[in-house]
C-alpha cells in the first residue's frame, strides 16, 4: 500500500509520516517505509553539482554560498546538451555554457532574485531544470525505488510524505493501491498555516488545490500543539479513524 501525503508546505506531512512509522507495530504490515519524491532530487544534487567560488577558487558543497551551478554531463549526449539549453532558455534562463564536460549556471541575479534560499534553488532544480526535461523525471525514480524493494502490497506500507504535484499524485506502482491524504494545519488563529518563506504562488505550493478542497479527498486536521509527542499521538488517532476508507 501506497500513502501520499500532501499538500502545502510546513503543514504538518512528515509529522503524520512519522507518528505512523512511530506506531508501526499497531499497524499490520511487515515493512513501513517512508520514500519521498524529493529524495532523489536530494540524491542527485549531492552527486552531480558542486560550487565554484570565483573569487578565491575554493569549491563548496550545495548548502554553501554559491557564485555558480556546475552540474556533470559526462553521461549526456550533443542532443541531450541542445534540449537542455533550449528548454532553459524557453523558460527565461539562457546564460548557459559548457565547459570540460560540466554545465555551467551563472548563479547571477536571475537566479539570486527569484531563488533567494537552498529550499528555492532545489525548487529551481528539480521543477525548472529536471521537470523542463522530462515531466516525469522524478516520478520514474519514485516508483523504481518502490519496484526495487520486491516487496507485496500487503506486506509494504510506502508513506510519500511529499505529494506536491499533479504526476505525483496520479503516479501509479504495479502491483501497489494508491492512496492520497492531504493534511491541513491549523494555527492558532483557527485558519490554515501558511509558510511566508516559500513562494505561495510556486506550481507545487498551488498544483493539487483543486484535488485538497475536493470533498471526497481523505483529510486529516493538524491542530498546532506544543507538546510534540501529543501531537503526534493526535494525528495518528486521526490516521485511525480515516484508515477503513483506505484502499
Amino acid at each position: 500500500m501506497i500513502i501520499k501525503i500532501g499538500h502545502k508546505a510546513q503543514n504538518g506531512k512528515d509529522s503524520l509520516a512519522e507518528s505512523i512509522l512511530k506506531n508501526k507495530d499497531r499497524l499490520l504490515f511487515k515493512e513501513i517505509k517512508i520514500i519521498k519524491f524529493a529524495d532523489s532530487l536530494k540524491e542527485e544534487i549531492q552527486e552531480v553539482d558542486f560550487v565554484i567560488d570565483k573569487k578565491n577558487h575554493n569549491v563548496f558543497s550545495i548548502r554553501d554560498n554559491m557564485d555558480n551551478f556546475i552540474f556533470n554531463s559526462t553521461e549526456q549526449t550533443s542532443e541531450d546538451v541542445c534540449n537542455i539549453i533550449l528548454s532553459l532558455k524557453t523558460i527565461g534562463y539562457p546564460k548557459i555554457f559548457e565547459t570540460e564536460g560540466s554545465f555551467v549556471f551563472q548563479y547571477d541575479e536571475y537566479l539570486r532574485t527569484r531563488y533567494p534560499t537552498i529550499v528555492g534553488l532545489l525548487q529551481w532544480y528539480g521543477t525548472e531544470f529536471r521537470r523542463a526535461l522530462n515531466p516525469n523525471y522524478w516520478v520514474e525514480k519514485y516508483c523504481n525505488k518502490i519496484i526495487n524493494l520486491n516487496m507485496s502490497n500487503n506486506d509494504l506500507l510506502v508513506l510519500t510524505p511529499d505529494c506536491r504535484m499533479l504526476n505525483e499524485y496520479y503516479a501509479k506502482v504495479s502491483g501497489h493501491t494508491s492512496n492520497y491524504i492531504e493534511v491541513i494545519r491549523i494555527d492558532k488563529s483557527l485558519i490554515q498555516f501558511i509558510d511566508v518563506n516559500r513562494s505561495s504562488t510556486h506550481i507545487s505550493e498551488v498544483a493539487l488545490d483543486e484535488i485538497a478542497n475536493h470533498p471526497t479527498t481523505l483529510k486529516i486536521i493538524n491542530y498546532d500543539e506544543p507538546n510534540e509527542d501529543l501531537r503526534l499521538d493526535n494525528l495518528f488517532e486521526s490516521f485511525q479513524a480515516i484508515q477503513p476508507q483506505l484502499k
